[in-house]
């Protein structure tokens, strides 16, 4: 994973108090996958992002289990 881009908080409206990066992430070549681990990859990867306004803790809640204790 590697950082593309910067992105200050003045381009949002309304402006968050934070700024912000757009990280690129690009797998290994070598890496042997079965379709059923591809699949698991890429629902934990839409995952991670289902929420707009959710932490990445708070949106992967439901692989983690009761993840809070």
């Amino acid at each position: 994973a590697k950082i593309a881009l910067e992105v200050p908080s003045g381009v949002f409206i309304p402006s968050p108090s934070v700024d912000g990066v757009l990280v690129v992430i690009s797998p290994y070549q070598d890496i042997d996958m079965s379709k059923e681990q591809l699949t698991s990859f890429l629902r934990f990867l839409k995952n991670c992002f289902r929420f707009r306004r959710k932490t990445l803790l708070n949106n992967l809640g439901s692989f983690a289990g009761n993840y809070k204790e």
